[in-house]
């Protein structure tokens, strides 16, 4: 910013072609943004005014500042990811291209606050070790030994064309192992969930009270008549049996019908 401003400072109130296309970018730019940017942007006037002339250059700096909104939060939010690239390998499925692509674009975020990272390959190199795919951490071991002064985009760019070549082999190792005992898992638990629902049902059913079931029990062997001579039988339980309490015989009788011989 100070650089811009001591050029501007060289030109912007003399009578030239430059001068004016400055005045002119400003009011190009000005007239772009929604009003709620321009209120943001606005507040900033002496930092893209120079001798009480607006300068376009400046103009766009403040933008392209403000845009990115700089803050000390959002730099050490950045930081931290790149510090756990192996966490977020996993969490890809350990795709390499996907994780290679995301360094790339919070390493700009960086760039662009006037950031660095000096640790990025050390955090590289931890996070492909994690791959499953044992052909893939020996490649990347390999090219540790062959070239000692390899940096990180060279190592991104090696790591991620040997990913895209190991996808085509048959013995590639990536997180389908993982996926796959994740299913697993997954299907035993259901069923473990079944068998739970189907014993609380169970238990349910015959967790009455043995009030309840005589009334229920009676109330189905009163229906059923046994043949002439034989005691009633129950009709609820698996195993049939005469009652051996409160048992009556019902005997047959041509002209009087049915009739209660004894009781207990």
């Amino acid at each position: 910013m100070k650089v811009v401003r001591n050029h501007v400072a060289t030109y912007i109130q003399t009578p030239t072609r430059v001068a004016q296309d400055s005045l002119q970018m400003y009011m190009c730019l000005f007239s772009l943004p929604t009003e709620a940017a321009q209120n943001r942007i606005t507040v900033w006037a002496p930092d893209y005014t120079v001798n009480g002339i607006k300068s376009g250059p400046l103009f766009l700096k403040v933008i392209i500042r403000e845009s990115h909104a700089d803050t000390n939060a959002t730099t050490r939010k950045i930081r931290s990811k790149l510090m756990a690239l192996d966490v977020h390998l996993a969490s890809l499925n350990f795709d390499v291209t996907k994780l290679n692509s995301l360094v790339k674009i919070w390493v700009q975020q960086l760039q662009a606050r006037g950031e660095s990272t000096q640790d990025l390959f050390a955090n590289l190199l931890q996070a492909y070790k994690t791959s499953p795919d044992a052909d893939l951490v020996d490649y990347v071991k390999q090219k540790i030994n062959d070239y000692h002064d390899l940096t990180a985009n060279e190592l991104m760019r090696m790591v991620g064309y040997k990913y895209v070549t190991r996808l085509g082999e048959s013995d590639f190792e990536g997180g389908q192992k993982d996926k796959e005992t994740l299913i697993a898992l997954q299907a035993e638990l259901y069923d473990l969930k079944e068998v739970v629902a189907q014993a609380g049902e169970t238990t349910a059913g015959g967790g009455r009270s043995g009030k309840a079931r005589t009334k229920r029990t009676i109330a189905d062997w009163q229906k059923v008549r046994g043949r002439q001579g034989q005691p009633v039988q129950e009709k609820g339980y698996r195993k049939r049996r005469p009652l051996l309490h409160q048992t009556r015989v019902l005997v047959r009788s041509p002209r009087q019908g049915l009739q209660d011989q004894g009781s207990n």
